[in-house]
């Protein structure tokens, strides 16, 4: 059985509720709880069904619509079996990467200025984030009666809710990094700067430690 990559998973699971068409595929793929999971190029979403039907995983017509052709990709039992036994194998968890995070960190090399600008452009890409991800949840609460019934629908509450908590620990952390910064007037060390993180780090290891023990 060929190997897939995890976006063929992905599209492949998509595949299992009903036949999609590439453009649909991408189109739910980018408003999708799949975007904050597995965000992937538009480019290689495209491409992703012309493979699985090369590994024999979906099968692919063409469809008329209007004085347009497109082509529709059908999940076969092959693909079905494909998607099991990958369901049965572990996954890897969070692999985090964080652009912003990384300018936080080397902040040192510029000055305060730097150092609240990266910050800023954390709050607003969070802030953006989080209209996104309410609008999403909002749409979902609408349609909640109308697919209470829905397996797919049901599942994705647990997805969807790993989601919200990562927005709301995003909130808190932004609420800590501004009122940790917002007396200094430079990067330039102080023993106030020092007492401050020595009580935090303090602070976290205990937070931890309780919630370990729970």
């Amino acid at each position: 059985m060929a190997e897939l990559n995890t976006t063929g998973y992905a599209l492949l699971g998509l595949l299992n509720q009903r036949p999609w068409s590439a453009y649909e595929l991408t189109q739910f793929m980018r408003v999708s709880h799949l975007r904050a999971v597995w965000p992937r190029a538009e480019s290689r979403l495209y491409e992703g069904p012309k493979k699985l039907v090369q590994f024999g995983y979906a099968t692919a017509s063409n469809e008329k619509q209007g004085n347009r052709s497109r082509t529709i990709y059908t999940i076969t039992e092959q693909g079905r079996q494909a998607l099991s036994d990958w369901l049965k194998s572990g996954g890897k968890d969070v692999i985090f990467e964080h652009e912003a995070l990384l300018k936080l960190s080397n902040a040192d090399a510029g000055d305060i200025e730097d150092l609240r600008r990266i910050i800023a452009s954390i709050r607003e890409s969070t802030d953006n984030d989080l209209q996104e991800i309410l609008a999403g949840l909002d749409i979902l609460a609408q349609r909640s009666q109308q697919l209470s019934s829905d397996k797919r629908f049901v599942i994705s509450t647990l997805v969807n809710h790993f989601l919200f908590e990562i927005m709301l620990a995003r909130k808190r952390w932004l609420a800590f990094a501004e009122a940790f910064t917002r007396e200094w007037d430079s990067l330039e060390p102080s023993e106030h700067k020092l007492a401050a993180s020595q009580d935090h780090y303090r602070h976290l290891v205990a937070s931890l430690r309780q919630e370990l023990d729970e």
